[in-house]
């Protein structure tokens, strides 16, 4: 297989794309339906954080919801 994605001036559709994933998503060297199953994990687990649209990695994605849990962990022990 050839990719010729990173040299084109066109927007091409992404593996990423084709499951629902950001465009842009680079994987990171990891299997694309463990990404997606995860990504679908995140979305239940913190149904309101929001990926949004340009170039993230997995691992960005991971400490900002890392960030966000914490956020709200530490928002209910103060109560």
């Amino acid at each position: 297989m050839l990719d010729f994605v990173d040299v084109s001036e066109l927007s091409l559709c992404s593996l990423p794309s084709l499951l629902g994933m950001p465009r842009e998503l680079e994987l990171e060297g990891r299997e694309a339906g463990e990404a997606q199953r995860w990504l679908e994990q995140l979305a239940f687990d913190h149904p309101g954080f929001e990926v949004k649209a340009g170039a993230i990695t997995l691992g960005e994605i991971h400490a900002r919801a890392e960030a966000v849990a914490g956020t709200v962990t530490k928002g209910r022990r103060g109560r």
